[in-house]
């Protein structure tokens, strides 16, 4: 069958969609993305793996790594770093726990790739933020 379909005459064929189809917004979307953000925040400071998330919403590894960044916009692993990052802010404004405890908290193995990531995502390294944001609302008193 499909060599009869490649061997015929060009003004035979069409094209049956687009190169790039825009996904339509299912309601299902939403929901799917949902169940994987729950999965992705229960195991913030253990390993988040594409496979258990795929596992958990029925799908194979790459149906799901190309369902997730139509939905999201950016893939699966962009978003389990953004999510660690930004808990990792929250960790460094609200605690005065050490920034290594807070690489491991929020899923890091290794503290240097911890503060390049930190460094890439924010312009500066995490003891930099924290610093900055302890600066912050002391300089914004003054101005009252």
């Amino acid at each position: 069958m499909l060599n009869i379909l490649a061997q015929a005459p060009a003004q035979e064929t069409r094209l049956l969609a687009s190169p790039w189809t825009a996904p339509e917004q299912d309601g299902g979307s939403a929901d799917l993305v949902d169940t994987v953000l729950g999965y992705i925040f229960a195991n913030g400071g253990r390993e988040v793996r594409m496979a258990d998330a795929a596992a958990r919403v029925g799908m194979s590894e790459s149906g799901f790594s190309r369902y997730f960044r139509r939905a999201t916009g950016q893939t699966f692993s962009d978003t389990v770093r953004k999510l660690r990052l930004a808990h990792a802010c929250q960790l460094l404004e609200h605690t005065d726990d050490p920034i290594a405890a807070i690489c491991h908290r929020t899923g890091y193995q290794n503290l240097s790739n911890f503060n390049r990531q930190f460094l890439r995502e924010f312009g500066v390294t995490p003891s930099g933020y924290r610093v900055r944001q302890l600066q912050t609302p002391a300089s914004q008193e003054g101005s009252r």
